[in-house]
């Protein structure tokens, strides 16, 4: 039996775009500088030490994209798995749309992730957004799908690479179970019963390896007392990341890296408790900072960067609005990608705000764009026809 995409006129057509997407950023990688990211050198070094000592020395990241990287350095020198996830996540998108969203105008979604500035970009410096970016498309495309062990798996692999949906990913399979698939209490309380099942035969290599590195049990990693820290500093006051110099000398007596991260997080509480009102000041201007259409650093202020920025996610953004305004009758399909979004504003209004944070929800708010688009191009009366989930599991 052949592949879907060898049989199916559609996914060769959503192959192709990926491919495409693939080749645009080889060429990038060959004729465009890339700024060096220190967050980029410091995953490649955690691949080195894990591949040549077997553990992660960086108490701040995750294992699974450090490894993922310095594969792709020794075999090829450069980010190039990096490029195999994001095209993928083209031909992820176009089947996500196509099946849930819009089938006629799916390839718009493939497309326009091809072509993608932040897209290209990221998939060129060595940072863990493409990766994480493929599994969290792909998770939530089979849990759409209920093809419940798929979307588990990659969720939780997701956590591996980047941990920020850790504690959101019991509550979104509850919310596909319940709502989405429409599926009893009982039966969503099972599924997320199935979840902490997966969680733990993933996650249980990762939690050895911290035992004998620290003595103690560390869920994910040691780097939230940081970005708590950093996001109620004193000297904090964009909602941005904010110098070393403003903080390490307060931390440069503490190498225990447990005690280290508890002391950021105790500084936090402190910070946030003596001016609870700079607090929420503060996390006002995170939220602009977050959703900003234009980059927020100094190094991008340049008119060629704010124009691509306008020009891409600035149709991307309205679309999405205008599909959920116009559409309120299908919030029971949306509402995992609403809850995705939200989740991820708040944890960023509380911790530092960058659109890079913002950068893996916007696959999400490019499907609910062309949704809206395929609408007006389609011309139906006021909502889109969806296909029926069959929910037998």
């Amino acid at each position: 039996m052949l592949p879907i995409f060898l049989t199916n006129h559609k996914h060769r057509l959503y192959l192709g775009i990926a491919v495409m997407a693939f080749l645009i950023r080889m060429l990038v990688h060959a004729f465009i500088a890339v700024p060096e990211f220190s967050d980029a050198a410091d995953y490649l070094k955690a691949g080195k030490v894990f591949w040549e000592r077997g553990y992660i020395h960086n108490y701040k990241v995750m294992p699974l994209y450090p490894a993922w990287r310095y594969v792709s350095e020794l075999l090829f020198g450069g980010p190039i798995l990096d490029m195999v996830a994001d095209a993928l996540t083209c031909y992820v998108l176009a089947i996500f749309t196509e099946k849930h969203f819009t089938s006629r105008w799916a390839w718009i979604s493939g497309l326009c992730w091809a072509f993608y500035p932040f897209a290209v970009f990221y998939a060129n410096t060595g940072m863990s957004e493409s990766l994480f970016v493929l599994l969290m498309v792909s998770a939530v495309y089979f849990l759409y799908e209920e093809k419940i062990f798929n979307g588990l798996a990659l969720l939780v692999l997701a956590v591996l690479t980047r941990p920020v949906f850790d504690l959101l990913n019991p509550i979104l399979v509850f919310v596909f179970s319940f709502w989405v698939w429409k599926k009893s209490l009982k039966i969503s309380l099972l599924h997320v019963g199935k979840y902490f099942l997966v969680y733990v035969l993933f996650m249980t290599p990762w939690w050895m390896h911290n035992v004998q590195r620290y003595g103690t049990f560390v869920r994910t990693g040691l780097g939230d007392g940081q970005v708590l820290m950093e996001g109620s500093h004193p000297g904090n006051i964009d909602g941005g990341p904010i110098a070393m110099e403003l903080y390490v000398k307060d931390y440069e007596d503490i190498s225990d890296p447990i005690l280290l991260n508890e002391a950021k997080k105790d500084d936090a509480i402190k910070y946030i408790s003596q001016d609870p009102v700079r607090f929420g000041i503060l996390g006002v201007k995170k939220f602009f900072r977050f959703w900003n259409l234009v980059p927020n650093s100094r190094e991008f202020t340049a008119p060629i960067y704010r124009i691509l920025a306008i020009l891409s996610f600035g149709p991307v953004f309205l679309l999405s609005i205008m599909f959920v305004i116009s559409n309120k009758i299908t919030l029971r399909k949306t509402l995992p990608i609403l809850l995705m979004v939200f989740y991820l504003t708040g944890i960023h209004m509380v911790t530092v705000a960058s659109i890079r944070y913002r950068f893996p929800m916007e696959p999400f708010l490019l499907v609910l764009a062309v949704a809206f688009l395929g609408q007006l191009l389609d011309k139906p009366a006021n909502k889109l026809t969806y296909r029926k989930m069959d929910c037998t599991f």
